[in-house]
């Protein structure tokens, strides 16, 4: 049986047991906060310094909960903190009431720097806070510039983070290096949740929006991923323009779509092809849709993606 995703957005949910993340009382939360020393922090740069300076430290966040990514493999909780932006985390289980929407605080830690943080307490919080911001640092359209094709050179020994961080930059220069610090770590932490190539998503991401968080195409598509307004409620994406949201949801439509042309030839354009003409465009035409704009897509994401892997791509047909 295929393994399904569904990234939940409503209210309803099957009460869990007791012993599940999120069923706890304050006193048990707090006793823990004091055990593992937890660093108080509210907004993603905070986040980001700290697990530079200190990268097993413990942390307690204050955010609302703006998506959970649910799999087999366990789940990843997206968390929005004071600056509007998110941050996410690792979880087996979670209680009923930790829904999206509900204000959270949470104590999380990583193994490193770089490591994916991992739920250690979620509970409800009901204390008053000032609105959380809806809206993401803005960051400038990069001017669209002809790819060469050339391969991604090598620096040797070079991890996939850092490489994925080197071509993230070099599509979009201006963003800061706690922007490409974030895209890439979601890049990578949802795609290995979903097993999918992190080299890849960085590849079908560079062909939708050069990664401008605020790309937006003349037909309405919004943020890294592209989304369509209808497709983002969908699937439960609540701020296209914050891109750890927009990752997560792009990420899982793609997963989706190489799942469901699982076995078929040419799996990864058909779903590449659905991911940007729509699943109807491919059945009606029983493949890969015939416009040009699709076809150039799918060349596109082959070039960037051998260039990620550092060989030469074959050329383009009619060239």
């Amino acid at each position: 049986m295929k393994s399904r995703y569904t990234l939940l957005t409503t209210a309803a949910a099957i009460l869990l047991p007791c012993s599940l993340l999120g069923a706890m009382s304050e006193r048990e939360y707090r006793q823990q906060a004091r055990r593992l020393r937890a660093i108080t922090l509210s907004t993603t740069q905070e986040v980001q310094r700290v697990r530079a300076d200190k990268p097993s430290a413990a942390l307690e966040l204050f955010g609302q909960v703006s998506g959970i990514l649910r799999s087999e493999r366990g789940m990843v909780v997206m968390i929005r903190l004071s600056d509007g932006a998110s941050v996410e985390a690792r979880a087996d289980s979670l209680a009923g009431e930790i829904q999206p929407g509900v204000r959270v605080k949470a104590l999380v830690r990583a193994p490193g720097a770089m490591g994916a943080l991992a739920l250690e307490a979620i509970m409800v919080d009901n204390s008053r806070h000032p609105p959380l911001s809806n809206k993401v640092a803005p960051s400038a359209v990069t001017a669209v510039s002809t790819f060469t094709a050339m391969p991604l050179p090598s620096r040797g020994g070079e991890d996939v983070f850092t490489r994925c961080k080197r071509a993230i930059a070099y599509f979009n220069s201006r963003l800061s290096p706690l922007e490409v610090e974030v895209i890439a770590g979601s890049i990578i932490n949802y795609s290995r949740h979903l097993g999918i190539d992190p080299y890849f998503v960085v590849a079908v991401v560079a062909a939708e929006s050069r990664f401008n968080p605020n790309a937006r195409s003349y037909k309405g598509a919004m943020g890294l991923g592209q989304l369509m307004p209808g497709t983002a409620r969908g699937i439960g994406v609540k701020n296209p323009w914050d891109p750890v949201e927009n990752l997560a949801g792009a990420i899982w439509l793609l997963r989706g779509h190489l799942e469901k042309y699982q076995g078929q030839p040419y799996q990864v354009a058909l779903a590449l092809g659905a991911y940007n003409a729509g699943s109807g465009a491919v059945k009606k035409h029983q493949g890969v849709p015939p416009y040009r704009e699709t076809r150039n897509y799918i060349w596109k994401v082959y070039e960037y993606y051998c260039w990620m892997h550092g060989i030469q791509p074959e050329p383009r047909y009619g060239r």
